[in-house]
């Protein structure tokens, strides 16, 4: 049986529109989030077109996620929750690191101090 449906990117339109965007929300900076493998369409040429483009950072799902783009120059947001066999990969590679409450940032800590090193966090809290 045929897929009903497919997702077809096209690139230069994606890059393109990050541009235009990045142009009228300046000084802002924008990251561009390319979670499941850019929903399947191959997340190292959405990578590159969005750095061409200009974005600031690139935000992922997973750590997992975030290991195959980690040689892309720029910084790697990870969005969903760090589980605590992945900290030391998370801080080895100084992704952009989840912070949930007081347990994950102790978490972190540690694991920054074990090696060396400064853990960039974003703090995530429920509104409601």
């Amino acid at each position: 049986m045929k897929a009903r449906a497919r997702l077809e990117i096209d690139v230069a339109a994606f890059a393109g529109n990050l541009a235009g965007i990045i142009r009228q929300v300046s000084p802002c900076r924008v990251a561009a989030v390319l979670k499941a493998n850019a929903y399947g369409s191959g997340v190292k040429t959405l990578v590159r077109a969005a750095a061409e483009a200009g974005v600031s950072r690139i935000a992922v799902a997973e750590v997992n996620e975030a290991l195959q783009i980690a040689d892309a120059g720029l910084p790697v947001q990870i969005l969903g929750t760090l589980f605590p066999d992945e900290a030391a990969e998370a801080v080895h590679h100084g992704f952009i690191v989840p912070v949930t409450g007081l347990e994950s940032a102790k978490m972190l800590s540690r694991e920054a101090v074990k090696q060396k090193k400064t853990v960039i966090c974003q703090i995530k809290t429920d509104t409601g």
